[in-house]
């Protein structure tokens, strides 16, 4: 287990994201914190995905489309820093909340899992045969990692970035949800008295 942890950003409220690729278990992770603290949560895949709805688009289609479409990218950072902003004590899950909300954001954590442990969770979750669950998610994170790139500079993949702008670093691969929320938790609650 690679664990890694850093100086405690303050700020006026608390703000924490959760990272992580498709699969980690970011957002069953920031709801169970969200619920456990009292936070407000928000999921930038949710607000993708619903996106995607309004536009009669599958999700790997409107993550095609959103190649070409940078506007969507940052329409969904405006909203994230609006909520952010709002003085609520706030958990975000997503894939680049670390770097779009950057001073804003009190505490990052990222969770980081073997890909075919990743793609073997998702594939029991959503009721899918492995290969279309292998052919989708990996087509969605290299579209999603190649946008990452072309608007914002950033590699999700870049481990000099990782180290630079997360304050935990988690593999979850031989985890179940409830070591990696306790391991969460504990960290975020240090955050926090920190603050105090």
């Amino acid at each position: 287990m690679f664990f890694y942890e850093s100086v405690y950003r303050k700020g006026d409220k608390m703000i924490l994201v959760i990272s992580g690729l498709h699969g980690t278990g970011k957002s069953t992770i920031a709801k169970k914190i969200a619920e456990s603290l009292k936070f407000e949560y928000h999921s930038t895949g949710t607000l993708f995905r619903n996106l995607a709805e309004k536009n009669n688009m599958s999700l790997k289609d409107f993550s095609e489309y959103a190649v070409d479409h940078p506007e969507i990218d940052l329409e969904l950072d405006t909203m994230v820093k609006d909520m952010a902003s709002s003085g609520k004590d706030i958990i975000f899950d997503g894939q680049i909340g670390a770097y779009i909300l950057g001073d804003l954001a009190n505490y990052c954590i990222l969770l980081k899992c073997a890909k075919d442990v990743r793609i073997a969770r998702m594939k029991n979750r959503d009721n899918v045969s492995m290969e279309d669950m292998i052919d989708e998610t990996l087509k969605r994170e290299k579209y999603e990692r190649q946008r990452f790139i072309d608007i914002y500079g950033i590699d999700v993949l870049d481990g000099g970035l990782i180290l630079a702008n997360y304050d935990l670093i988690l593999d979850v691969t031989n985890l179940n949800i409830e070591q990696v929320f306790e391991i969460c938790l504990t960290a975020v609650k240090a955050s926090i008295k920190n603050k105090e």
